[in-house]
């Protein structure tokens, strides 16, 4: 039986290929996500933590640094910017990971075409090998009968 080559065994491995890059290339978009998620986080604590730095200097009443206080506001004021641009960034890069899933769908497709189309001709290469193996066999056994006929008709003349 002879082996089964597809056609377009090329394009189905550029395909895989493209489907790779746009693994990667998603995997890479959402480790930055992370990345900028755990920062806005990180300034969420921080203004927090100021907040309830200025508390405690306002709670104790006594001696109270009015500059302390401007600055702590001013740093409260700055992080909630700071917050602000952030969620920006991460609501720009969300967008972007949607356009990556959404490359990497249209990839996915276009490989699931070529496997389908591979599969459908290895049906058909199966069902022609069958057909051949059907032919060889039949000539095979009419070669055999043909011979004992010969045979056999070679007998009743003694």
């Amino acid at each position: 039986m002879k082996n089964f080559k597809f056609r377009m065994q090329s394009v189905l491995e550029a395909r895989e290929k493209i489907q790779e890059n746009k693994e990667l290339e998603l995997a890479k978009i959402l480790n930055i996500l992370k990345e900028q998620q755990n920062y806005l986080k990180s300034l969420e604590n921080s203004r927090q933590n100021t907040v309830m730095s200025l508390e405690k200097i306002l709670d104790k009443g006594s001696k109270i640094n009015f500059m302390h206080i401007k600055n702590h506001q001013d740093y409260i004021e700055k992080l909630k910017g700071d917050i602000l641009n952030q969620q920006q960034t991460i609501a720009n890069t969300q967008i972007e990971v949607n356009a990556k899933k959404q490359d990497l769908i249209e990839a996915m497709k276009d490989k699931t075409i070529i496997e389908k189309l591979k599969e459908k001709d290895y049906k058909a290469f199966l069902k022609e090998q069958e057909r051949l193996d059907f032919i060889q066999i039949d000539e095979i056994a009419t070669g055999k009968y043909a011979k004992k006929q010969t045979s056999s008709w070679g007998n009743r003349g003694k």
